[in-house]
């Protein structure tokens, strides 16, 4: 089953060779009318009142469901979506998923992860490798624990193996990323290898061996997300100090010294996601305030000290995903409701005030994350 799983996915990568020549189909697909598409991942069933398992393509100005369907079947539970020329990357907590664009094609490449919780949580790509982690102590019956990279074009697993990992409970990484040459592992995570960490540490890109901390990124608690903005690092999840200094779940840190910076917006619950913009930064989670300030698990806040602009959308549940653009900002989650407006999952509201737009997916089906991933083409 794997075998032909690989050999689908090798079959989709072969298609778009063929197309790196032209642009002829994808010009097809992205005609000037529509001018862009939306692309959204998750745990969905539906969309715009049809039957959409995990993944869907809208139209962007308009939001109108387009006819792509791939199929995929339920539980795949996508995230992460990565662009790379025409082809669509996703991680899923037990797949990962590939999808041609041009030509409207997906197929999935099955991990089957075993051991702790059995799942993937999150994932990376570079050119040639993905990187994954969660809870697992195997891949395909290869021991790999809480981590793992394998070929982009074949699915083989490589050689990039950490040692032993241990947590304040069951050992977990919920995020992986890239640093230079290494790899920037963040979870529950007490020693890697013996050595002591704190919730996160710095891996050999090549082989997995821990390396020295690269910078200080102590948090005294989960952290969920992790973005890199030039010389700054901006950190979110459910902690309440951060290298000795108190910041409840958001803290940025410079990369240089390690130091925490005074940018401290301190909302009141764990945060999912976060977005530099040019001059702001967006925040998406569980919170229902941003320091006093209400803003429902969704804000926007300065560069300098995290307070509040006057965007508030207002969602009425946890928000996974954000995407600004320079007149419009996409939001993802659980929700079913925006600004006392009906919208499931998926919303686009002005970049202004938060506004919510007519623009509307009308999700459905959702078990517990609804829309984890946005992605626009145009």
């Amino acid at each position: 089953m794997i075998r032909k799983q690989v050999l689908s996915i090798l079959a989709v990568l072969a298609s778009v060779l063929v197309l790196s020549c032209g642009d002829s189909l994808f010009n097809d697909v992205y005609d000037e009318t529509s001018r862009y598409r939306v692309y959204a991942v998750g745990d969905f069933t539906g969309m715009g009142g049809e039957t959409r398992y995990n993944f869907a393509e809208f139209d962007g100005p308009t939001g109108a469901l387009t006819s792509m369907d791939l199929g995929f079947g339920t539980n795949l539970n996508l995230r992460n979506p990565y662009r790379s020329g025409n082809l669509l990357y996703m991680i899923g907590t037990q797949y990962t998923a590939v999808v041609d664009l041009s030509l409207g094609i997906g197929s999935y490449v099955t991990h089957t992860p075993a051991g702790y919780g059995s799942g993937i949580s999150d994932g990376w790509f570079d050119d040639d490798y993905i990187y994954i982690c969660g809870s697992f102590t195997s891949l395909n019956g290869v021991a790999r624990e809480c981590a793992a990279t394998f070929d982009r074009k074949t699915g083989i697993i490589t050689p990039f193996n950490p040692p032993t990992i241990t947590g304040a409970g069951t050992p977990y990484i919920g995020k992986i990323l890239l640093y230079g040459d290494a790899v920037l592992v963040c979870g529950d995570i007490v020693t890697v290898g013996g050595a002591a960490r704190s919730g996160y540490a710095f891996l050999d890109r090549k082989t997995g061996a821990l390396l020295p901390n690269l910078f200080t990124l102590s948090a005294n608690s989960n952290v969920y997300t992790i973005v890199y903005d030039g010389d700054l690092v901006y950190i979110g999840g459910s902690f309440t100090t951060v290298s000795g200094v108190g910041r409840t779940n958001a803290a940025c840190l410079d990369r240089k010294t390690g130091l925490v910076t005074p940018w401290n917006p301190s909302p009141n619950n764990p945060v999912r996601t976060i977005v530099p913009a040019e001059k702001t930064i967006f925040l998406g989670g569980e919170f229902t305030l941003i320091g006093t300030e209400s803003r429902s698990y969704a804000a926007e806040v300065d560069r300098v000290v995290g307070f509040p602009t006057a965007w508030d959308p207002n969602c009425n549940t946890t928000v996974h995903t954000i995407v600004p653009t320079d007149d419009v900002v996409y939001i993802g989650g659980y929700f079913n409701n925006i600004g006392g407006e009906s919208r499931n999952y998926l919303a686009m509201v002005d970049r202004q005030k938060g506004k919510l737009l007519p623009w509307n997916s009308n999700g459905s089906g959702s078990m517990a994350y609804g829309v984890t991933g946005i992605v626009i083409v145009k």
